[in-house]
């Protein structure tokens, strides 16, 4: 099944009639960040495949990333089990309908875009029904039980990548690639509108003031987490910045942390509360600086265009490093809290005026 397979596994494979193929299905099943790293390798897809209906599986937090873009016909959705508040049972049942719509459309091709193998991710592709399925290579090799999955396979990098890279290297196995990388978020006018509003009642960027929008994460791991007391100091020395105004940003399980925060701070800084994703990626796409832990949020600025300044804890900037120019990540050893208020200051200053600013990288 594999030998032809294989022996192309550096390119497109060789038995692999492109012109056959009138669906495709593209599997993501794990986060945001890793779904919006996920549009050029779409967007390669649909150059290279014109004429084909593309449609996408993802977990449902993170269709809203997807919903919109013009090179995807089709949004399918379902909720993890682990995520459930219905229960496991009710779950399993409403994937089991999702997959039986993906089954009825009878898709020729189903590509599996996750970096690395897992099982979940495999099942996936499989239950798709599709005759030609695309993956990595299982923990035991082509001639393991997990192999049958997949009837096309695509090798794990033997270099560290970039997760953009790492997608698109999934897709170059059908022969696609794109030149332009770069990320896609459809924002709607109504939601570019309502963050204009927000901007205009409350007097920011009048002249020649810089928006900054501060996003506040309080991440239960230990190795990603920012104190309180870093982020009121970079709070309080933000709003001192001539020509600097500060809106802050959270999401709900974080109001905890916000209003310590804003408690401590000297001088409370202006909220924008989005309504939804599209909306925050909205208000980035109108703010001129984002400074956020790495995660989720910092995907979204680079997706919207906006110059995103990033706190890293373990996690490789090489792979996870908000995507495109202008972007800078801030990394000192294993744990986010090494980074100080002071680097963060300092980074937003430079990027603020303009001036290229290195990483900070310290082992």
């Amino acid at each position: 099944m594999a030998s032809s397979i294989n022996a192309a596994a550096g390119g497109k494979d060789a038995g692999f009639d492109a012109g056959s193929v009138k669906k495709i299905l593209v599997v993501r099943n794990d986060n945001l960040g890793d779904v919006i790293c996920t549009t050029p390798a779409l967007r390669a897809l649909r150059e290279t495949f014109p004429e084909a209906f593309i449609g996408v599986l993802v977990a449902d937090y993170t269709k809203e990333a997807l919903t919109g873009l013009p090179f995807i016909d089709r949004v399918y959705s379902y909720e993890k089990a682990k995520h459930s508040k219905s229960g496991k049972f009710a779950s399993w049942y409403r994937q089991a309908k999702v997959m039986g719509e993906v089954r009825r459309e009878r898709f020729d091709l189903a590509i599996g875009i996750r970096s690395r193998f897992t099982k979940s991710h495999a099942w996936l592709v499989f239950a798709s029904g599709a005759p030609k399925r695309v993956g990595h290579i299982p923990p035991g090799g082509c001639g393991s039980v997990s192999s049958s999955y997949y009837n096309i396979f695509v090798p794990d990098e033997t270099e560290e990548l970039h997760e953009v890279e790492r997608s698109l290297n999934v897709v170059r196995r059908v022969g696609a690639d794109i030149k332009r990388r770069r990320l896609s978020m459809h924002i709607p006018p109504e939601e570019l509108s309502s963050a204009g509003a927000f901007i205009a009642e409350n007097n920011l960027k009048k002249g020649s003031n810089k928006l900054v929008t501060l996003h506040i994460t309080s991440r239960p791991e230990h190795n990603r987490e920012w104190p309180i007391e870093s982020y009121v100091r970079v709070v309080d020395g933000l709003m001192a910045m001539p020509g600097v105004d500060l809106v802050m940003n959270w999401m709900k399980k974080d109001d905890m942390a916000a209003s310590e925060i804003i408690k401590k701070v000297k001088t409370r800084p202006r909220v924008f509360e989005a309504s939804s994703l599209k909306g925050f990626a909205a208000f980035l796409s109108l703010s001129d600086l984002l400074i956020t832990l790495e995660g989720g949020s910092m995907h979204i600025g680079a997706a919207a265009g906006t110059p995103t300044l990033a706190i890293f804890g373990d996690t490789s900037t090489v792979t996870w490093r908000p995507w495109g120019e202008g972007n800078v990540t801030l990394k000192r050893g294993a744990l986010a809290s090494l980074v100080t208020a002071e680097d963060v200051l300092k980074a937003a200053r430079g990027m603020l005026a303009g001036r290229k600013v290195p990483d900070l990288e310290v082992k």
